[in-house]
């Protein structure tokens, strides 16, 4: 219920009269002139949203919201914001206070503003800030909060995306094909080249390495092999295994290899001579080569390898590496590509077989493992028998690689992007940023999950 001043003024000369008459009664009863708020909370709140023919309806408990209270700034506010598209239109709330009474302005139908009595059965408009005036018991002194009810203006399922420009990324320079790998908290883009393939790394991505030739190597590089693991950059040039501690400078490991496939936290895989080769830490923490891995399957891919490793949700002590590569470029017959899996307790491979939902058949496909789920998005192709167009959907799997969906809102890639055609490389970083720079551009792209980015904020 509200309680409308007309005017105020006549309420406060009743309150002063009764003021008044008490001190006739005791010429010694002061009283304080204290107008402060201590304490203030919400009611719960319930919102309903009508989409065509779905209704959602989700609550926001009180007991969840907490409200930081500035009484040199007399402002009252929550920290953390209410979720995306919470209804605020009409709030109760809870005032703990050292007032004699509580005023608050509500606009009427003609936009005039009327004067209220606060009551804790209010249910107050709170889309935007509202002015709470604080009037002390002594009737002479009064205190004005601003209160703000935060929500978040932002859909937490959806992908948002920045352009990033002038920055100095030398994405001209490079024309054809690259790959991008996170180390040490940089992101490090590898171009394909002549003579050699070149190198240029970023913090954050506002200033850029100029490009720089990969040095120390007896070959060219092999720019798809590159990943980190452990303290260093690895790859593979002309049969060897080379390592890096910045990108720039290689050197020679004590080992052969045709290609490397991937990495969990503490064993890289590679392949050597029809077999598995693999490097691990020991008790120690020294890095020791197991030269006699099981043989490669025939229809084993043969480089290009794009792998994401993750805890299992049942052990966190195991891995899974999911893997695809080369052989899963567009063809005419090419409806599907094969993902294949291993644990890091076992050294035997799996190749996913499916009657229905098998991962796309993209140009240039790219795989992240990104908030508990794999995607893989690229240029054009097929899936699910029909043709695809280039960097128009994201494809989730939510079971490991098993199966793929297409995405069709909320996870979307940039709608610049839509349609290209060139090179690109890509990196989810520290921060769940997705980076996606096109080769031959001066700019680059990056996403995150608004949730991850709510997330990040309160760490």
């Amino acid at each position: 219920m509200r309680t409308k001043i007309l005017p105020l003024c006549v309420f406060l000369l009743l309150m002063q009269g009764v003021a008044v008459s008490c001190l006739d009664d005791n010429s010694d009863l002061t009283y304080s002139n204290e107008a402060n708020i201590t304490s203030f909370s919400i009611g719960d709140i319930e919102t309903v949203i009508i989409n065509g023919d779905d209704t959602t309806t989700f609550v926001v408990e009180s007991e969840d919201v907490s409200f930081t209270i500035d009484q040199i700034g007399r402002r009252i506010y929550n920290n953390d914001s209410l979720p995306y598209q919470t209804d605020v239109r009409k709030v109760t709330t809870s005032i703990g206070s050292t007032a004699r009474y509580i005023t608050y302005v509500l606009p009427d139908r003609n936009g005039n503003d009327s004067v209220c009595l606060w009551s804790s059965s209010d249910s107050l408009d709170m889309s935007s800030p509202l002015s709470l005036t604080v009037f002390a018991a002594d009737g002479q002194h009064s205190r004005i909060y601003e209160v703000k009810l935060n929500v978040h203006q932002m859909d937490p399922d959806s992908l948002h995306w920045h352009k990033v420009e002038g920055t100095g990324y030398p994405g001209m320079q490079m024309a054809g094909k690259q790959k991008a790998v996170c180390f040490d908290g940089r992101v490090y883009v590898f171009a394909d080249g002549e003579p050699q393939v070149q190198v240029t790394s970023t913090e954050g991505g506002n200033s850029w390495t100029a490009l720089a030739s990969l040095a120390g190597l007896d070959a060219k590089a092999d720019y798809s092999s590159v990943l980190a693991f452990q303290d260093r950059l690895w790859l593979v040039a002309g049969g060897e295994v080379y390592s890096s501690s910045n990108g720039v400078d290689w050197s020679k490991e004590p080992v052969h290899a045709t290609g490397l496939v991937g990495a969990f936290s503490r064993k890289l895989i590679a392949l050597d001579n029809g077999k598995f080769i693999e490097a691990g830490l020991s008790e120690e923490g020294q890095l020791e080569w197991n030269l006699d891995g099981p043989p490669v399957p025939d229809d084993f891919p043969v480089g290009g390898y794009a792998s994401v490793s993750l805890p299992l949700k049942t052990n966190y002590e195991i891995e899974q590496m999911i893997m695809f590569g080369e052989g899963h470029e567009m063809a005419s017959d090419c409806d599907s590509t094969a993902i294949w899996s291993r644990y890091s307790d076992d050294d035997r491979w799996i190749r996913y077989e499916s009657e229905s939902n098998h991962c796309p058949c993209l140009s240039d496909m790219a795989m992240i493992a990104y908030d508990d789920a794999l995607y893989v998005f690229g240029g054009e192709g097929r899936f699910d028998g029909e043709d695809q167009d280039a960097f128009r959907h994201f494809y989730a799997s939510q079971d490991d690689g098993l199966t793929w969906k297409r995405v069709e809102e909320h996870f979307m890639l940039p709608e610049e992007l839509a349609g290209m055609s060139q090179s690109f490389s890509y990196v989810v970083d520290s921060e769940h940023y997705i980076w996606i720079m096109p080769s031959g551009s001066a700019a680059f792209w990056k996403g995150r999950l608004n949730r991850l980015g709510f997330e990040m904020a309160k760490e």
